[in-house]
């Protein structure tokens, strides 16, 4: 397809040689029979272009969805489970507590510290010491600990498994690293209650 530069100028020529108006040149020009593969973008072309572009936009869309309603099934399945972890520990006589650094070392390796009820936030102990040096309560048990339950699949594979068969290598590139970029996000997870709250 000709540069809008390149055919203005070639108005300008056709006016300067012809010696009449930048607008009749123009549409002289507009009008005229172009010679075949000169590279312009036939009107039945312009509809396969855009009809490919809807199926990319169709491919891609499907896939953020879905992923976005993976990320969120993952949170709540994560959720539940750490729940079920610390109802079974409380039932068992153990105080389910956040503890951490909340300061940065000095130079005796000492910091500030706080140790929660991860229920109440009722803070339980705290002040500036080693590690070693924390007080901890005989029946406590850090949140963290659940960190190890292998519940939540946040792995990518699936959408990507379900793309069509024949994707553009290119499409497939693309929709990876957007859906990687969704997985420490907040926004995926809002899109899927949205999509949950207004779907059908």
């Amino acid at each position: 397809m000709t540069s809008n530069a390149a055919f203005k100028k070639q108005v300008r020529a056709l006016a300067a040689r012809d010696d009449i108006p930048y607008s009749e040149a123009r549409s002289r020009l507009m009008a005229s029979d172009q010679p075949k593969g000169d590279g312009r973008e036939t009107p039945a072309a312009a509809g396969v272009a855009g009809a490919t572009r809807q199926t990319f936009a169709e491919i891609i869309g499907t896939a953020l969805v879905d992923r976005a309603i993976e990320l969120a099934t993952a949170d709540r399945l994560a959720d539940e489970a750490e729940q079920a972890w610390a109802e079974d520990r409380e039932r068992g006589g153990l105080r389910i507590v956040v503890s951490g650094q909340t300061g940065s070392p000095d130079e005796d390796g000492r910091s500030d510290w706080s140790t929660q009820d991860w229920r109440t936030g009722e803070i339980l102990a705290s002040g500036h010491s080693t590690y070693d040096e924390v007080t901890w309560g005989e029946n406590w048990i850090d949140i963290s600990q659940a960190d190890s339950l292998d519940v939540a699949n946040y792995d990518k594979t699936a959408v990507l498994d379900a793309l069509p068969d024949g994707t553009a290598p290119e499409l497939e590139r693309f929709i990876s690293q957007v859906v990687e970029s969704m997985d420490y996000q907040d926004w995926p997870r809002e899109f899927a209650d949205w999509l949950k709250q207004n779907d059908g």
